[in-house]
C-alpha cells in the first residue's frame, strides 16, 4: 500500500475462493485506514462494474463462487452493463475458471464460458484460481507468484498487460526467479550408489528449503537408505514415495473431478458461524464422544 501511495498506484483487491481464503482479505480496508497515506484502494467482494475517473476505462470485477451458476453470473453482469448504458468493458478482472483451463469438460462444472466474456471486454481478461499462467485470446491466467506444491514445475511471476492506442497493447509475463522450487526424482536403478548420485546431482543444481519428493520402487534400496539421506540433506525437504504410492495419489486426485459431476457444484464457505454444524454432519450417529478432564 505504501508503494502504491508513492507511485500513484490504483490498487483492487478482489475476493477469492472462500473455501481457501476464508474471506481474510477483508482486514485489508482496516489495514488501509490504519495507515497514514491515503490512496485510490479498494477490496472488491461482489459482482460490480466501476469507471476509473483518471482513465474512464469501465472495469467489471467478478469475484469466485459469486453464484453457483456461472450462467446467471453472466446474465447479472449484463444486466449492470445495460444499467450504465455499455456495451463493453475495457478490462474484466475475474476469479474462477473458463472451459478452456478445465481438465475435463462437463455442464456441472463451474465454469466460465470464455467467447462471452471475449464478448463484453475491449481489452484484457484477468482470470486467477488455477495455478498455472496461460493466454488464450485476450485472457490472460496469471497463475500464482510462487510454487506452493508438487506439479507446480512451470516457470512462476506476474504478468504486466499494457494498453496502448499508439503502438498496440502488450503483454509480458515477468518471472519470479526465486519462487520456491519443488522437484520430483525418480530412481529407476536399484544401485544405491548409483541412486544417491542421481539425487546429489539434482540437489546439487536447487537451492536449499527445496521441496524434493523421491519416487522408486518400493523394493529399491533408496527407500530404505531415506534416512541416511535426509541426515546429509537436511536444507532440503525430502520425502519419498513408492511408484504404487505415486499411482493411487494421481487416481484419488481424479474422485473428486468425477464425483462433481453427479451433482451440481455448490461452494461452501467454512466460517466461525457453520464450522460446528459442518463438523457435526460428518460424524456418524452412533459415534461415541468421551470427554478428559483438563489438568
Amino acid at each position: 500500500m505504501n508503494f502504491c501511495h508513492d507511485n500513484d498506484i490504483i490498487l483492487r483487491l478482489l475476493l477469492g475462493t472462500p473455501s481457501h481464503d476464508r474471506h481474510q482479505p477483508k482486514v485489508a480496508p482496516i489495514i488501509y485506514s490504519a495507515i497514514a497515506k491515503t490512496f485510490d484502494f479498494e477490496y472488491v467482494s461482489t459482482l460490480k462494474i466501476e469507471r476509473l475517473k483518471k482513465s474512464g476505462l469501465y472495469i467489471l470485477y467478478v469475484p469466485d463462487e459469486y453464484h453457483p451458476s456461472t450462467d446467471e453470473t453472466l446474465r447479472q453482469v449484463k444486466e449492470l452493463m445495460a444499467e450504465q448504458g455499455i456495451s463493453k468493458v475495457d478490462i474484466s478482472i475475474m476469479h474462477g475458471m473458463f472451459g478452456y483451463q478445465a481438465p475435463i469438460k462437463s455442464d456441472k462444472l463451474p465454469l466460465h464460458n470464455e467467447q462471452e466474456y471475449l464478448n463484453l471486454t475491449k481489452h484484457y481478461i484477468s482470470i486467477g484460481h488455477v495455478h498455472t499462467f496461460s493466454v488464450y485470446e485476450r485472457i490472460i491466467a496469471q497463475g500464482s507468484f510462487d510454487r506452493m506444491s508438487h506439479g507446480q514445475e512451470e516457470a512462476k511471476g506476474a504478468v504486466v498487460c499494457t494498453i496502448d492506442p499508439v503502438n498496440g497493447n502488450n503483454i509480458e509475463f515477468i518471472e519470479n526467479k526465486n519462487a520456491l522450487i519443488f522437484k520430483t526424482i525418480r530412481v529407476k536403478t536399484k544401485e544405491l550408489d548409483k541412486s544417491m548420485a542421481q539425487i546429489q546431482k539434482v540437489l546439487a543444481s536447487i537451492p536449499e528449503q527445496s521441496h524434493v519428493i523421491i519416487v522408486a520402487d518400493k523394493n529399491n534400496p533408496i527407500i530404505q537408505g531415506i534416512r541416511e539421506l535426509r541426515i546429509n540433506c537436511l536444507g532440503f525437504n525430502i520425502t519419498v514415495l513408492t511408484s504404487e504410492e505415486e499411482a493411487q495419489k494421481a487416481q484419488d486426485l481424479l474422485v473428486p473431478k468425477v464425483t462433481i459431476l453427479d451433482d451440481t457444484y455448490i461452494p461452501i464457505t467454512i466460517d466461525k458461524e457453520n464450522i460446528v454444524e459442518l463438523i457435526m454432519d460428518q460424524i456418524p450417529p452412533n459415534y461415541v464422544f468421551h470427554f478428559a478432564p483438563v489438568l
